[in-house]
């Protein structure tokens, strides 16, 4: 059991490979993305006529497993190119080549819950159109996985510590996990209102739904530890759904449909701030990922009830398989060993489900000191769409940025699931930029090691300024600002 989850978790980690939502780098005015899919007006502050973009992000957290004295992003590079990794039995330590780290569990009395998102996005692309529009195209890979209201009696200490026998009930809870790809269409227009600019932007998304899987325990299930590797259950009531792609061991088949949309809203007002004549203030509301994935009729969605003691003993889910093709087996196993009575697929309730996408808001605020420096902050907060529902990070944040045409950096505090603190860094040098969100733990070692992120991109733009027809005023009204539509 040990040795399973940290490789499970170092493995989802290193897989992750670049990091979170980048939350300094999304307010940097020089460019359009990553920045529209954290608020889909926010192109209309850039001044770069055209822009292209190639980019990756995520992030990891828990709270039920840690590594000690280690650095997120260099342990990872040391698993990539290591020619050995061995987990030692009989302790909570594990060995990457010659180096030795130690593991241990969280012991807080709190409910246990993990995420992850993950996604590429590329090739995109940008333009401004005339005066007040821009129109970006572009494609994105994503991964999102959560599991959330895991009972803190199944902590590993607790569980652990307990005699064979022992009985307790569990409370409600789920877990999910979907991939899928993304045709993205972001458009956005600005309006003279008053003395400033309204600036309304919209993320329209064909979705592909890849691999997805649900889990979700309902009422109040109770447990007898009968040994180290058998269980007992009662008043059982599990769903699970699986997609075909997974079923057939066949990850990255298309498994359905959906479409998505993210919609944003910005005021922008003050002074223009320096030859690019960047808005002095802009504060915005985003509503992010509106929509849904549907999968197919390839699709399972199995029920295991029973009222009556059932025994699972871990062993007889040691298949000879090592890939995707033990999910059959395990589901078959599970439906002998709960529904007794049952045919062999008796636990089979239907084909296709849906799961909603995160769907988050965000409310921000960005102030222009002067031509390099900017002040800005963000909360971004889970919405979720219904019951069956990804979610996403939470997080606020505020930094404090230096942006010039070619070259910018910025550090942030981040608040992570309004519960950790963490700084942030991003650096942007020509066509690439990265950070992270959690320097310590990712770049710099930290006691505590359960969550990290580095993200990464390349980006070209406009190569030089165009030169105004005739003078901008500095003041904002109408025609205040010069857009000339690029020219091919």
């Amino acid at each position: 059991m040990r040795i399973w989850t940290v490789a499970a978790l170092w493995t989802v980690f290193f897989a992750l490979g670049s990091g979170q939502s980048p939350n300094g780098l999304s307010f940097d005015p020089y460019g359009t993305f990553p920045s529209v899919y954290w608020q889909p007006a926010a192109g209309l502050s850039s001044p770069y006529g055209w822009e292209f973009h190639l980019g990756a992000q995520g992030n990891i957290d828990n709270n039920y497993i840690f590594v000690k004295d280690a650095a997120g992003l260099s342990l990872t590079t040391q698993i990539a190119t290591a020619d050995m990794l061995e987990v030692v039995s009989g302790t909570q330590t594990f060995t990457v080549d010659d180096r030795q780290y130690e593991y241990d569990y969280f012991d807080d009395g709190a409910e246990r819950f993990g995420r992850l998102e993950f996604s590429f996005t590329g090739p995109s692309i940008s333009f401004r159109l005339g005066q007040d529009w821009r129109l970006g195209l572009g494609t994105r890979f994503r991964a999102v996985g959560d599991a959330r209201d895991v009972d803190t009696q199944l902590s590993f200490y607790t569980y652990d510590a307990l005699p064979f026998g022992s009985r307790f009930t569990i409370q409600a809870g789920e877990g999910q996990f979907a991939s899928w790809g993304e045709v993205n269409l972001n458009l956005a227009r600005r309006f003279i209102v008053g003395a400033g600019e309204l600036g309304l932007g919209v993320n329209l998304k064909y979705l592909l739904p890849l691999a997805a899987s649900r889990v979700r325990v309902d009422g109040q299930t109770t447990i007898t530890k009968v040994n180290n590797s058998s269980f007992a259950l009662e008043n059982s009531n599990i769903q699970v759904a699986v997609t075909g792609d997974l079923l057939t061991d066949n990850p990255g088949s298309i498994t359905g449909s959906g479409f998505g949309l993210d919609l944003g809203l910005t005021y922008a007002f003050g002074d223009l701030i320096g030859q690019d004549y960047l808005p002095q203030f802009v504060i915005g509301v985003a509503i992010l990922d509106f929509g849904k994935l549907e999968y197919d009729q390839t699709s399972e969605r199995h029920r295991f009830s029973s009222d009556f003691n059932r025994i699972i003993d871990t062993e007889d889910y040691r298949f000879e398989e090592t890939d995707l093709t033990a999910i059959p087996s395990a589901i078959e196993q599970f439906n002998t060993d709960v529904n007794v009575d049952a045919p062999t697929r008796g636990s089979l309730e239907g084909n296709g489900f849906n799961l909603s996408l995160p769907m988050r808001t965000s409310l921000s605020f960005s102030y222009q000191v002067d031509e390099a420096i900017g002040i800005d902050g963000r909360v971004l907060i889970n919405t979720p769409l219904g019951s069956n529902a990804l979610r996403g990070s939470q997080v606020f944040t505020t930094g404090v940025r230096y942006s010039k045409w070619w070259y910018g950096g910025g550090l942030n505090l981040n608040f992570h699931e309004f519960r950790q603190l963490n700084l942030g860094l991003y650096l942007r040098a020509g066509p690439f930029y990265l950070g992270s969100d959690r320097v310590f733990g990712t770049l710099l070692p930290r006691d505590i090691v359960a969550s990290g992120d580095f993200y990464a991109g390349f980006r070209l733009h406009a190569f030089k300024r165009k030169t105004p027809k005739s003078k901008r005023r500095k003041k904002r009204g109408k025609g205040s600002r010069y857009n000339e539509c690029y020219k091919f």
